[in-house]
Formats: structure tokens, C-alpha cells, sequence
């Protein structure tokens, strides 16, 4: 994909975001959005439906976005979804326990969606 800086950068942030990765969901809040976010990505947490010590963390791509390799993907990734179009194309979809929470494995996952 062409944007390994850019996930590095994301990836870096981690660390320093276990809180607000590892909170947990409220009753009627389904999504937090921008949990982790740099110039070029974001981080979205969902909630998993099937079980509450888990949740879902989609990397997108930001509108502002500097690296090419992010500019491209905004242009040409995830086509034909429809109204997932622009900053709502999904890079990647990662599963964390939030429960037992590895920060090295979720930066590892993030290096690996290039």
C-alpha cells in the first residue's frame, strides 16, 4: 500500500493510548471514534456485539492526510463500497481484548496492514 511511515507513526501512539483503547463501552455507545489519530490515520474503536472484554479497531485514513501512500488509497482503496467512500475506507480491522490488552501486538498489527 505505500504507507508504512504512516502506520509507524500510528502505531508509535499506542503506548500512549492503552486507557482510552482499553476503556470500556457504556450501554449505549457502539463506537469511539479518533481513539488513537496522527496527520495521515485514525483509529476508530467499535464495540464487539458478542463480547463486551473485546472490541474492534479500524484504522481509516484522514481527509488531511500528507503521505502519499495514504492520498492513494483515499483515491483508489475499498472501491465499490458504496457509502463507505473517502475517510470511511477501512486500511485494516483489528480484533483487541481489551481485557488483556497487548499494546506490542496491537502496534505489530498496525505495521503489518501495509
Amino acid at each position: 500500500m505505500g504507507m508504512k511511515k504512516a502506520l509507524e507513526t500510528l502505531a508509535k501512539q499506542v503506548p500512549n493510548k492503552t486507557k482510552a483503547l482499553t476503556s470500556g463501552f457504556s450501554e449505549s455507545v457502539t463506537t469511539k471514534n479518533n481513539v488513537i489519530s496522527t496527520q495521515d490515520l485514525r483509529i476508530d474503536l467499535h464495540k464487539d456485539p458478542k463480547n463486551e472484554n473485546q472490541a474492534i479497531a479500524k484504522v481509516h485514513a484522514n481527509t488531511q492526510a500528507t503521505d502519499q501512500g495514504v492520498k492513494d488509497f483515499i483515491k483508489t482503496g475499498n472501491k465499490g463500497s458504496g457509502s463507505h467512500s473517502g475517510t470511511h475506507k477501512v486500511i485494516a480491522t483489528i480484533k483487541i481484548d481489551q481485557a488483556n490488552f497487548n499494546a506490542a501486538d496491537l502496534e505489530q498489527k498496525i505495521l503489518n496492514a501495509a
